[in-house]
């Protein structure tokens, strides 16, 4: 179960990197919001971790 969330949530950084390439670019807004949301999962999901780890 542990092992599967890790892997979820390396799977979420390294899309979150990709998006804020893409988003820096001038480009449509929805592949900004797109990377916002990715973050903003990642930054959860990063704050779930500690606590676990606490």
């Amino acid at each position: 179960m542990l092992g599967r969330y890790f892997f979820h949530y390396n799977h979420h950084r390294l899309h979150r990197s990709i998006g804020f390439i893409t988003a820096r670019r001038p480009g449509p807004q929805q592949k900004w919001e797109e990377a916002q949301v990715i973050y903003d999962t990642t930054a959860a999901a990063a704050a779930f971790s500690e606590n676990l780890s606490s």
